[in-house]
């Protein structure tokens, strides 16, 4: 296996949910890892606060764990939610790396009648 100093984004996805995903999220954070880019470091609390469910951590965890949570209840076979789960964090990790700076700016109008 890649050694915490050299994980990829890709990598760090297949790892959520095992037993190094704390160490190597924790790392992130605390950038004992080479993996210190403002994107990871973001997603890296995102993971962190929808893995423990402390969503305070940061405001898109509680979102996170409802979308894993979603996956898991498609695939009831744990291979089939571990290949769906990189498509997920990749997402999440796009978000964060180009669009996290967007806010929610279009307006719904609902017609009378």
């Amino acid at each position: 296996m890649t050694p915490p100093n050299q994980i990829s984004v890709s990598e760090l996805s297949r790892l959520i949910g095992t037993p190094r995903a704390p160490v190597i999220i924790d790392g992130c954070i605390d950038g004992t890892f080479s993996l210190t880019t403002e994107p990871l470091k973001r997603l890296a609390k995102i993971v962190r606060g929808a893995d423990t469910n402390r969503h305070d951590l940061a405001p898109e965890a509680a979102g996170l764990h409802a979308a894993v949570l979603g996956v898991s209840q498609m695939h009831q076979n744990d291979l089939d939610q571990l290949d769906a789960g990189p498509a997920l964090f990749d997402a999440f990790y796009r978000w964060a790396r180009d669009a996290s700076h967007e806010g929610r700016s279009r307006s719904v109008s609902v017609k009378a009648g």
